[in-house]
């Protein structure tokens, strides 16, 4: 911490020395240059989101503004930066990470929330250091937090969707309750429960954090790393409470068949869940220690805001060095790997038997719409009196393909049963029994390197970048067969080995 008499006033003495606020402004320039992709998300993004998510932004935004302003005397702001380091150990860390990172993972959120956790450790060059750690672990909560908020479905929704039917499923596997989860859905004997955003637990989870940050203020208990892990259990009792909640519903509704209760359960579980899982959050609180108000909190607060340290003989040199530090990350090479979806183009060439084009209807048409970069394709074959449609979805973005049970269900389509089948060695699938078993399908996901009939492990490869376009392959047929009739595998087989001859082919 500088103390008063190492500070030099910066207006009174000096004047205002232009060439330093000058050189103070070349380095923030340089760190929002270096960061240019991530301000262009957060431009595309933020008109793109909730209204739900801006309000919570613009609130917390506004709480920052508050506070900044009711201690902004405390702050200790220095004109020239101070190369303290921790804050400059979470900066360089944080964009040297935002470099790196994309080269491994395909989280479009992790190199934002590296900026704005950057970004706090580029004001702590400015700033006192004792005043920049109290704020060290609520930085780390935004980053974390908005990021995600901010893409409410795509960012922590559809995550927090999938976390929760498979959990359900495997709960109900676990009392051995038959159930399949595939994607955000659940699917059992009597039916097809559908996790969707209300289900997610996004909004407890916003809002429960927001409880938190409350009673934090009003109790006025010290943010430190007994409160930041505090704030890892309210996440985890949160979540924990939405799988309960979601768990009992399906239960209620499709194991006891109690569809009305389940609907009379569902506002008032969600408020019980709340509220419990608020006064264990409380009451975790309760251990976290009060902030002091010694005489280290009261030193400085008449200091003004601007300040300069005489200890630094050339203020200017540590500017440049920053300059030169943040503009050189510039030139390290970023990932800019980008695969493009495998084109559909004459796979029939590939093909034994005969296959006719057949247009989407209006609604797959629409859904399509929203993702250009994918290709899509619907087929009519005959092969060998086994005959039916093929629908081909080729996406480097896991958006555009999605649970083929869900849209026969909006077909019209009961589904009765679905399982996970090894039909060859290297055909792994879901087949599907619909009508009363009077219709039956199958899909599965391929990529250049493997074959697979889980959503999730389909997500996994694009994220950790070693399988970026993928194919999703999805048969209805006309009419009831069995999943071992030799017909049947044969033609799967030629449909798997046409797609993976494209693959082949677009890596030559």
């Amino acid at each position: 911490m500088i103390s008063e008499d190492k500070l030099v006033r910066f207006e009174t003495k000096q004047g205002v020395n232009w060439a330093i606020l000058g050189g103070s402004c070349l380095v923030i320039l340089s760190w929002l240059y270096l960061n240019l992709s991530s301000l262009q998300w957060l431009a595309q993004t933020l008109p793109k989101a909730a209204p739900f998510s801006l309000m919570l932004v613009a609130l917390g935004g506004l709480l920052l503004i508050i506070q900044g302003l009711r201690y902004f005397e405390k702050l200790n702001f220095s004109a020239v930066p101070v190369l303290h380091t921790l804050p400059l150990i979470v900066m360089m860390g944080s964009a040297i990470g935002a470099i790196a990172i994309p080269h491994f993972l395909e989280i479009e959120q992790l190199p934002i929330l590296l900026f704005i956790l950057g970004t706090y450790g580029l004001i702590g060059l400015f700033l006192n250091p004792e005043n920049w750690r109290k704020g060290l672990p609520l930085a780390f909560a935004i980053a974390c937090l908005l990021p995600f908020s901010i893409q409410f479905t795509t960012g922590l929704g559809f995550p927090m969707r999938l976390l929760t039917a498979h959990a359900v499923e495997r709960i109900l596997a676990h009392w051995h309750i038959a159930a399949i989860s595939s994607e955000d859905i659940i699917l059992l004997e009597n039916g097809i429960a559908h996790v969707d955003l209300p289900c997610s637990g996004m909004k407890s989870l916003w809002v429960g954090t927001l409880f938190l940050l409350a009673a934090t203020w009003l109790e006025n208990r010290r943010i430190g790393l007994h409160w930041l892990l505090v704030c890892v259990a309210n996440f985890v009792l949160l979540i924990l409470a939405n799988i309960a909640r979601v768990l009992t519903l399906v239960v209620t509704t499709y194991t006891f068949g109690q569809s009305e209760l389940a609907h009379l359960l569902h506002i008032p579980l969600g408020i019980f869940a709340f509220t419990t899982t608020c006064l264990l959050t409380w009451g975790l609180l309760r251990g976290v220690p009060l902030r002091g108000r010694g005489a280290e909190g009261q030193r400085g607060r008449g200091a003004f805001s601007f300040s300069l340290d005489a200890s630094h003989r050339n203020p200017y040199l540590v500017q440049i060095v920053l300059i030169v530090c943040i503009l050189g990350l510039t030139f390290v090479p970023q990932s800019h790997l980008k695969a493009a979806p495998l084109a559909l183009t004459n796979v029939q060439a590939s093909l034994s038997f005969p296959i006719q084009s057949v247009p989407l209807k209006s609604v797959e048409e629409e859904f399509f719409a929203d993702y250009p970069g994918a290709i899509a394709q619907k087929l009519r074959f005959d092969f060998n009196g086994i005959s039916g449609t093929i629908l081909l979805v080729s996406s480097t973005t896991r958006q555009a393909q999605h649970a083929p049970e869900l849209c026969l269900a909006g077909m019209g389509f009961q589904v009765n049963s679905m399982e996970k089948r090894q039909f060859t060695s290297d055909i792994t699938g879901r087949w599907l029994s619909l009508n009363q078993g009077n219709h039956k399908a199958v899909y599965w996901f391929q990529s250049s390197q493997r074959t697979t009939d889980d959503f999730v492990s389909r997500i996994w490869g694009e994220v950790t970048r070693r399988e970026l376009s993928w194919v999703m392959i999805s048969v209805l047929f006309d009419r009831s067969y069995q999943p071992d009739n030799p017909e049947v595998v044969t033609f799967l087989t030629e449909v798997h080995q046409a797609i993976a001859d494209k693959f082949q082919g677009a890596m030559l």
